[in-house]
């Protein structure tokens, strides 16, 4: 075990059961399938810089966020791949149930025990989630959710067990199949 594994495993082991709450939230008519932890890879960068170089950050923070939500993101303005939030306020949890997709925020360390629901859609109106084939910084996965309504964001997602529980199985049963 590498020290990023050891870290990411003694970091969950003190964060709260996140799958039980959002299955608390989510009700019993929804069972959780599969989650993973990620961010958009458009999430909205912010800050930095001070005097009079923060105006410079700022313009330079606009055109980045401008640039990635531009190849990351597609679809027309309301769909639902553009209704998501993109601020980084931590990872968020994506979860895969049987009647829903949601996201759900418990705060920048992943501890929060009543975390944020971010979004969530009915299921049908989730197309497929796939793993584009790149990495990204961390060894995270890059993976392209895809919406009934033509719309695409991209993510990267956490690949290591205790951060990911049946969530690529729960993508492969996209076609509408239930867990058993």
């Amino acid at each position: 075990m590498g020290l990023k594994d050891w870290l990411t495993t003694k970091a969950m082991a003190r964060a709260p059961d996140h799958r039980a709450i959002v299955q608390e939230r989510l009700g019993a008519d929804d069972p959780v399938e599969g989650h993973t932890f990620g961010f958009p890879v458009a999430y909205k960068r912010a800050g930095g810089g001070v005097g009079t170089g923060k105006a410079l950050t700022l313009a330079t923070k606009a055109l980045e966020n401008k640039y990635k939500q531009g190849r990351h993101i597609g679809g027309d303005e309301g769909t639902i791949a553009r209704s998501m939030a993109l601020d980084s306020q931590g990872q968020t949890m994506l979860v895969v149930a049987a009647r829903t997709f949601s996201g759900w925020t418990f705060g920048v360390m992943n501890t929060d025990p009543e975390p944020e629901e971010a979004w969530r859609v009915p299921r049908e109106q989730l197309r497929s989630i796939e793993r584009t084939g790149k990495t990204r910084q961390g060894g995270t996965i890059e993976i392209r959710i895809s919406f009934a309504d033509d719309s695409f964001i991209d993510w990267q997602v956490s690949d290591h067990d205790a951060m990911t529980v049946g969530f690529w199985e729960a993508a492969e049963r996209l076609d509408g199949s239930p867990a058993t």
